[in-house]
């Protein structure tokens, strides 16, 4: 099961979540009670899925992981890109464009 839409919506609050091995790191502060008992039953997805995001990232990961608005953009992004990736066409895409390289 993928965790990546509840974490693209803990970056959306502005809440920092980072995997630490086996572990979670979260920022508190604007931790709401209900999320953090929505991170706990989903911890094994969420860390798995960081760790995934982090291979991906590279060298740009703790760019993104410390700001929960990047976060949360690269999450869109990876998600689009697997989406069109499997041939489907995101919600999101409302015309049809041609590259000026390719058509």
């Amino acid at each position: 099961m993928s965790a990546l839409p509840l974490l693209s919506e803990i970056a959306g609050t502005g809440v920092r979540i980072r995997a630490d091995g086996r572990h979670l790191a979260v920022s508190p502060e604007k931790l709401t009670d209900s999320l953090a008992t929505r991170i706990r039953e989903n911890k094994p997805a969420l860390i798995a899925d960081l760790e995934k995001l982090r291979r991906i990232a590279g060298s740009d990961w703790q760019e993104i992981v410390a700001h929960p608005e990047q976060l949360r953009a690269f999450i869109y992004s990876f998600v689009t890109t697997q989406a069109r990736e499997r041939g489907e066409i995101p919600a999101h895409y409302t015309a049809t464009v041609y590259c000026q390289s390719c058509n």
